[in-house]
């Protein structure tokens, strides 16, 4: 079964059969195969967070000329760059939903690229909102029996590829 994380307003279900280590607001999922998923979350201290706030998270990305793709998972938006790095492959998801600002990454052996894109891309969508308060890993039989859902929220998911929280197309630079 896979293992849910809860972090600082915000929680999702790990990719299935991967193996799962926490610290304070950060979950990381590793598979047999050598993909390593990570996220990280961080709490904006007045407002919502913005595209703005994305884009100065991103900076060395965007200005470095990274193809970049909107994607909306789960109760988030943001965007997606995905590139090589030498014998690894890279991933990284820029995301936000009202006060929470998310930074993700998946790495993995070159060779390896795209092979497990799916079920990293199912994990991806249970991101959800979560109540202020909550951290850690999450008992999924104890979850259950309380009424939580793996689930929970809308059932969105990831928009279409080109199209995006900005209406659609490439995200434009604003540097």
């Amino acid at each position: 079964m896979a293992q849910r994380f809860e972090g600082d307003g915000w929680g999702m279900q790990g990719p299935e059969g991967w193996d799962m280590a926490s610290e304070e607001g950060a979950v990381m999922y590793t598979s047999e195969d050598g993909g390593c998923l990570q996220m990280q979350g961080h709490r904006k201290k007045d407002g919502e967070v913005n595209d703005d706030d994305l884009d100065e998270v991103a900076a060395d990305h965007l200005e470095a000329g990274a193809p970049v793709r909107d994607v909306r998972l789960g109760d988030f938006v943001g965007f997606e760059v995905d590139y090589d790095a030498g014998e690894l492959s890279c991933r990284e998801w820029f995301l936000r939903s009202g006060g929470v600002l998310l930074f993700g990454t998946l790495v993995r052996p070159v060779e390896r690229r795209g092979a497990e894109d799916e079920t990293v891309e199912q994990a991806l969508i249970s991101l959800r909102v979560a109540a202020e308060g909550k951290g850690g890993a999450v008992d999924e039989g104890k979850a259950a029996a309380s009424g939580g859902s793996s689930s929970g929220g809308s059932s969105s998911g990831r928009s279409p590829q080109g199209s995006g929280p900005r209406g659609g197309g490439p995200r434009a630079r604003r540097r």
